[in-house]
């Protein structure tokens, strides 16, 4: 009877330990959730504050020379925005040519400068060929290394990669493949504008965009759209002011 009343005893304990636990872990978790829930909404917070990062990729090849002169009002505008609204963002500035090279990379606030070296390239000699892919990647590692809270790509080109090696040669439309070597995985975080694009040139791109799910990221400005908008007006709206 002693015996059996120690048994009775101890299963009564480890009961007793394995609720104790049980509720313990309970609150563990729940504040463990309740932590993780806070930190991940101070996290968003901060992405929101954060002044945002913006490349600017500008086509110097001669396809594009018709929309050179409208592009650099457009990117005036843009810059000035941004030094006026988001005065510690950083922007980058890269030339689509056949070596993109990076024209300018610095905080909004010395934009005047950067606009100066753009409009002296833009007014100067033209570029014989078009390495977009070098010249996304260049940009995109730029914005991925960027401390902000949105990171915008303005590509300001015909979006013809017209590397010597890879042109197509007697293409019967005047199109121009997308590059194979094209670096998407670099911008699949990123909000892509492909700005005075032509509707033909852009099928071929939006077909492999389609192929990525992209479509929401990676989107054009068509020349007719802008007639009637500005760049700004689209990548930052005044709902923002």
């Amino acid at each position: 009877m002693k015996l059996q009343k120690i048994r009775l005893w101890k299963r009564g304990c480890w009961l007793a330990a394995g609720l104790m636990l049980t509720l313990l872990m309970s609150l563990l978790t729940g504040c463990n959730g309740e932590n993780l829930e806070k930190a991940q909404g101070e996290m968003m917070r901060n992405e929101t504050t954060k002044p945002p990062a913006v490349c600017v990729l500008f086509d110097n090849s001669p396809s594009f020379q018709d929309y050179a002169e409208s592009s650099l009002t457009e990117i005036k505008m843009v810059f000035q925005v941004l030094a006026r609204q988001y005065p510690d963002s950083t922007v980058s500035l890269v030339l689509i040519n056949e070596e993109p090279v990076n024209v300018f990379s610095g905080e909004a606030k010395r934009l005047d400068i950067a606009y100066q070296e753009l409009s002296q390239v833009v007014n100067g000699d033209r570029s014989h060929a078009s390495n977009l892919s070098a010249a996304v990647h260049n940009g995109s590692y730029f914005l991925q290394n960027a401390d902000a809270g949105r990171r915008i790509m303005l590509i300001f080109s015909d979006m013809q990669h017209t590397v010597p090696d890879y042109y197509p040669n007697g293409s019967p439309d005047g199109r121009v493949p997308v590059p194979e070597a094209f670096p998407w995985d670099d911008i699949k975080d990123m909000e892509v504008y492909a700005v005075h694009v032509s509707f033909n040139e852009w099928e071929l791109w939006q077909q492999e965009i389609a192929k990525r799910n992209m479509g929401e990221h990676f989107r054009p400005l068509f020349p007719e759209q802008m007639k009637a908008n500005h760049v700004v007006n689209v990548v930052f709206p005044k709902t923002e002011d």
